[in-house]
């Protein structure tokens, strides 16, 4: 069987963990799948603006070998906060000749895209031009965010209704898509998976000489980008809450780095934080396990947020967990594994750290890459069996 991956969320040189997730997805999938990826990624001119990532892609070869696999990375153009409903088009325009010649090159059966938008949309044009069954994975903001702006809502639905099947990370997701978009048919969850081998229990004291800490600390830990769609500002204050009350006998350890970095920064000094905040910054995806079985809680305050791997890897290590009542996070958090607070509310936030605390829990039991591997495969083989539905569709 031979699939075109269609993603921006992939890793490259310049970016080794980015779209982790998909790529240990990809991974997975049983020998007898083979699979080209296309990774289309953004780019603009040289202006004072452009962000660092946006400069980063300009510097991702066209082509690369990611672990035996061939990945290409074709550059579109596009202008932040200017070309946002255009990204589909951009892409459909850069990258139909590559997928063109690489559907013909590898007798490719089927392409799957992950995100919806603006991957998914350039995806579902590209995959009825070339007479190809197409399978749509939804992961969080491509629904959940994209599907409100009135642009690109109707270029979502429209991409939704000409896939083979959807799937979703989250009954929430698979949910929305129903009520915003009123598609029910062939859409399925499949849950993430975790590298079990990667991310499981290991002795604290042995992880605390690995990263540094001290063997007799208290540890809470967040990982991830320091964005501000991750709440790490009401984690701030929640920290404040703590330490006028003096319930602060812990460290908080944010591992990670992104824009907020400086406000964080900032607001750790007015509140007089220092030495009760640790920035660890960015950590290789290979050293996050040791980092959480380091630590003694998780906390992923987030204001928005799809079904995110970091806590299935948090629960793997044995942490409890807090986390926003926010997409499908109350899906994977058991009621003995971690504690859901409202977004956006330290206090609640507060209180709910000193409970994780004193909890008393063991390793989560979480599913492996390759049991989310094989349900796509179900996915794959459901379709190629409806014959070429979207040739017949186009070309009539």
């Amino acid at each position: 069987m031979n699939i075109l991956i269609f993603t921006n969320l992939f890793p490259n040189p310049e970016q080794p963990d980015r779209g982790k997730f998909v790529a240990q997805m990809v991974e997975a999938l049983p020998a007898e799948i083979h699979n080209i990826v296309v990774s289309p990624l953004p780019w603009s001119p040289a202006m004072p603006f452009i962000n660092g990532e946006k400069a980063a892609f300009a510097a991702v070869p066209f082509h690369f070998h990611y672990k035996g696999r061939e990945v290409y990375y074709p550059k579109y153009f596009m202008l932040p906060k200017v070309s946002g409903a255009c990204h589909a088009a951009l892409i459909v325009a850069r990258t139909y000749p590559l997928v063109k010649r690489l559907a013909k090159q590898h007798d490719i059966e089927l392409m799957h895209a992950h995100w919806i938008y603006p991957d998914g949309v350039a995806a579902a044009w590209l995959a009825q031009k070339l007479c190809l069954p197409l399978v749509l994975s939804a992961r969080g903001c491509d629904i959940n965010l994209y599907g409100q702006y009135r642009f690109r809502r109707s270029q979502i639905k429209w991409a939704l209704q000409h896939a083979d099947a959807i799937t979703t990370v989250s009954d929430s997701l698979r949910h929305i898509i129903a009520e915003r978009f009123h598609i029910t048919k062939n859409v399925t969850t499949i849950r993430n998976g975790v590298d079990r081998g990667m991310f499981k229990k290991i002795n604290k004291t042995h992880a605390r000489e690995i990263t540094g800490l001290e063997k007799n600390g208290r540890y809470l830990l967040f990982a991830g980008q320091l964005h501000e769609v991750k709440g790490l500002r009401y984690l701030i204050e929640a920290l404040n809450i703590l330490n006028s009350e003096n319930r602060l006998n812990f460290t908080a350890i944010l591992l990670g780095d992104g824009p907020e970095r400086n406000v964080l920064e900032n607001r750790i000094a007015g509140l007089r934080l220092h030495g009760k905040v640790m920035f660890a910054g960015y950590k290789p995806h290979d050293e996050v396990a040791n980092w959480m079985n380091a630590c003694d809680v998780f906390c992923l305050p987030s204001i928005r947020e799809g079904t995110p791997n970091v806590i299935l890897e948090a629960m793997a290590c044995g942490l409890p967990v807090i986390a926003s009542r926010v997409g499908g996070i109350p899906e994977i958090i058991e009621e003995d594994r971690g504690c859901l607070v409202p977004p956006r509310d330290p206090a609640a936030l507060a209180d709910a750290i000193v409970q994780a605390f004193d909890a008393d829990i063991s390793a989560g039991d979480t599913g492996s890459w390759e049991d989310c591997a094989l349900q796509y495969m179900e996915i794959y083989s459901e379709v190629l069996k409806k014959g070429k539905r979207l040739c017949a569709e186009f070309s009539g």
